[in-house]
């Protein structure tokens, strides 16, 4: 008696095995997809909280979006910011919450400001040095200081949300590193307005890595 497989029984098998990768291959891309979306809503979202916080408040506000070395790869990352008396930005660090956020490794980003057609160069991130109002001492001391502050760097925002309700208008597109096909965008005008792109699967062009 033979136990050998037929050549029907053998195809089905592989059959079935090349279904199970394509399924395996879907839910991946799936996976990929829904975590654009929840990081796309979670940012749409605080940046329509700190809109309304900076009408409420009176204060200007500002998001500064950044790249950090990783062992992976850069990872991109935004903060807030506030301007501060002596009109100098500084990190929301007073209402004890969380004010700086990295996305995963995997999530890359794009970012237009409307007026201008070009996308941004998105920049590592930049220690803030608060420049304090008074500086002790002669003038010699004040332009030491002064430098100090030059040499540590100007961080400003890359979307500003004013104390009017206005905001500046952008186009900010997260994309899938491994499917640039996969992406979400998130859209802004001037009047403060935010709402999350349909169209996710859009031609492939240069996205910023």
């Amino acid at each position: 008696m033979s136990f050998g497989f037929s050549l029907v029984e053998l195809l089905v098998v592989l059959l079935i095995i090349g279904l199970g990768f394509s399924m395996a291959s879907i839910n991946v891309g799936s996976t990929n997809s829904l975590e654009l979306q929840s990081e796309a809503k979670l940012f749409a979202n605080r940046l329509a909280l700190i809109s309304e916080e900076a009408v409420l408040s009176r204060e200007q506000w500002g998001v500064d979006i950044y790249r950090e070395a990783g062992d992976d790869g850069d990872q991109f990352g935004y903060r807030w910011l506030v301007l501060s008396d002596n009109k100098q930005w500084l990190p929301e660090n007073e209402k004890k919450q969380p004010a700086d956020f990295l996305l995963p490794s995997s999530v890359g980003l794009k970012l237009e400001l409307e007026g201008r057609g070009e996308e941004m160069d998105v920049l590592f991130k930049q220690k803030i040095i608060e420049q304090h109002k008074e500086v002790a001492g002669n003038s010699h001391e004040t332009a030491k200081a002064a430098a100090q502050y030059s040499a540590a760097g100007v961080v400003k925002p890359a979307i500003w949300m004013l104390s009017n309700g206005e905001m500046s208008g952008f186009s900010l597109t997260l994309f899938d590193r491994d499917n640039l096909e996969s992406r979400v965008i998130i859209v802004g005008d001037e009047l403060g307005r935010i709402k999350i792109a349909e169209d996710q699967t859009a031609e492939s062009q240069a996205l910023y890595e």
